[in-house]
């Protein structure tokens, strides 16, 4: 609670313009009441060709004391973001013979019309009463609204290596509309028990939202496309028809939760609590009727045992419930995944407590997961859900080596099979390294710089007949307080321009090639 304020510009690759501002003021001459503002304007054209963004993000809030013992929040957001020139899923990799097609990074397979922009709008006011004897219940009210209208253009097919063509248009126009309620009323404190003090926490929240969505089916559009890649204006925008309705559904979640944490000894504890769900919705999807409801109860418990004041163990279990959004073939959604997820581990800490290493195991099992199976005959994606269980571990250390210099080091292994036991999900990278190094001269503290980054391994998606090798992504930084108000930093991204598909699952597009930023902020 200070009047302070920071102003910051940011230019970079891709002609990237960014400028935001920061600032909180006191309301009241003792600092009981403050508010803050945050607007941000961004604009930027992007390594894929033809493809634009623009952006506008507001924020605000206010809070205080009302009594000794009560506080009051109340806060709104705004951002409104427009894209030009956006794909619909991704490249196509796959050439007719059964080899992997390459292209330029830039590749798109968009058209000049095609747009996705967003609109969305929250505000939420909190409430938080302590009592005498520390015990705190807060309520919570949060309102979204979003309005989500977009002209798309989705191709598939194998292309054929010599001409080029091969491929297939569906285009689409569609406009989500959604509106969004969540009250949360939530207890904590601390109680005596068996000579000890131990921490509760019990809590019960309802949100209901309302989603409408409209499409407006293509008249034309549907020929084959000219050989790719083809230019950005290549193929005309569709005729469109009316307006018409697809979805409307209402979907309500009332959820009671409630936790513990029960101290045994000075150096073990254990914490275990609930998580209980009433979910429904109802409504149409694409001229299917929806109504569904479910309730489910998920338990979960884990205990931390302290060996030494340097070395901790924990294990912990949890149930695994969540409703889905995805749909099978016919346009009802999937039922929610259930499962159950297993950890354990053990972190030890060094040098004096400036280095700290984690080694953990888990795994976990779940049944109907969505996966993705194709498109069905009204141009929407489909899933079917399966079983899979998922196993592996993870190594991290954090802190501080010497006075000057920081670090970061993990690795994660992981394997995921399906009930078949035979390895599926194979986009997703079996192991994963990433790291980061920041170290500070110390003739100038004013001025650090560092490495980060991520290699991982080969991926592979079977359904499209795409595969990634293994890459490694390697960024840099430095920054310079050239006063206490004014600091400058630069940044570089994949400093190696490494060439990579960025994600396999429904396949999309080649990720961003060497490109950097520079920013300077002043805080007054």
């Amino acid at each position: 609670n200070e009047n302070q304020g920071e102003v910051g510009i940011t230019l970079g690759s891709f002609d990237l313009k960014r400028l935001q501002a920061d600032y909180s003021a006191l309301l009241t001459d003792n600092g009981s009441w403050a508010a803050r503002v945050v607007a941000v304007i961004e604009d930027k054209e992007s390594y894929l060709d033809g493809l634009t963004d623009d952006r506008t993000y507001l924020y605000g809030v206010v809070d205080g004391q009302l009594t000794e013992n009560s506080t009051l929040a109340a806060g709104f957001s705004y951002q409104k973001a427009n894209t030009d020139g956006n794909m619909w899923g991704g490249l196509v990799f796959n050439y007719t013979d059964g080899t992997q097609a390459e292209w330029d990074t830039s590749a798109s397979t968009a058209q000049e019309w095609t747009s996705w922009d967003t609109e969305n709008t929250s505000a939420f006011v909190e409430y938080a009463y302590i009592f005498d004897n520390d015990w705190e219940v807060k309520a919570t009210y949060n309102k979204r609204m979003s309005d989500d209208p977009a002209t798309l253009f989705y191709v598939y097919g194998a292309i054929d290596k010599e001409t080029g063509l091969g491929l297939n248009a569906w285009p689409g126009r569609y406009h989500d509309e959604l509106d969004a309620d969540l009250l949360d009323l939530s207890l904590t404190g601390e109680y005596s028990l068996f000579g000890g003090s131990h921490e509760l926490n019990l809590g019960i929240s309802s949100s209901k939202s309302h989603l409408v969505s409209h499409r407006y089916d293509p008249l034309t559009g549907f020929e084959p496309t000219p050989a790719f890649p083809y230019a950005m204006d290549a193929i005309p925008q569709p005729e469109w028809g009316d307006r018409t309705e697809y979805a409307n559904i209402d979907m309500s979640i009332i959820r009671v939760f409630g936790s513990t944490k029960i101290n045994i000894t000075d150096a073990a504890f254990v914490v275990a609590g609930f998580n209980a769900i009433d979910f429904s919705r109802s409504g149409v999807n694409s001229g299917v009727d929806i109504e569904s409801e479910e309730s489910e109860i998920s338990p979960y418990i884990g205990a931390t045992y302290g060996i030494t004041d340097d070395i901790n163990i924990y294990v912990s279990y949890s149930d695994i419930y969540q409703p889905q959004e995805q749909y099978d073939f016919d346009g009802y959604y999937l039922d929610p995944t259930k499962g159950i997820n297993f950890e354990a581990g053990v972190k030890t800490q060094w040098l004096d407590d400036s280095l700290l290493a984690t080694f953990a195991i888990f795994s976990a099992e779940q049944d109907n997961f969505a996966q993705y199976a194709g498109i069905n005959e009204d141009g929407n994606w489909y899933y079917t859900g399966t079983s899979i269980k998922s196993k592996g571990f993870e190594f991290e250390l954090v802190g501080q080596i010497t006075d000057n210099l920081n670090a970061v080091l993990g690795y994660t292994t992981l394997e995921i099979e399906d009930a078949e036991g035979e390895q599926t999900n194979e986009w997703i990278p079996k192991n994963t390294v990433n790291f980061s190094l920041d170290y500070t001269l110390p003739q100038m503290p004013e001025l650090s710089f560092g490495l980060g980054g991520k290699w991982q391994s080969n991926i592979e998606n079977f359904t499209y007949a795409v595969a990634q090798d293994s890459y490694l992504l390697v960024n840099a930084f430095a920054r310079w307080d050239v006063t206490e108000q004014v600091k400058l930093q630069v940044n570089l991204n994949n400093l190696t321009d490494e060439k990579y598909i960025n994600s396999l699952y429904n396949v999309g597009y080649y990720g961003a090639p060497i490109n950097g930023t520079v920013g300077i902020t002043y805080s007054f």
